[in-house]
């Protein structure tokens, strides 16, 4: 996972224009922040689901997660029949 942030990292730094200019340069630039910004939400995505599944895959069985069945008690008038 932290990986795949320094990637995304670097990626951006390697791509990012320099400060200035309008037209085609501003439009790329803001296009490529947009990117940057969507890798560091798929990557924060990623890292979550990373967790989710190594919670469920340690913890998440059925005596840990859910309560036992309720049993209802013998009724004392069920003797009697």
């Amino acid at each position: 996972n932290f990986v795949l942030f320094l990637l995304a990292m670097a990626v951006y730094a390697a791509a990012a224009p320099g400060s200035g200019g309008a037209g085609a340069t501003m439009w790329i630039g803001f296009a490529i922040g947009q990117i940057y910004v969507l890798a560091r939400l798929w990557v924060k995505l990623v890292f979550w689901a990373s967790e989710t599944a190594l919670f469920q895959s340690r913890f998440g069985h059925a005596a840990y997660v859910a309560r036992p069945q309720p049993t209802w008690p013998d009724s004392p008038a069920a003797d009697a029949i």
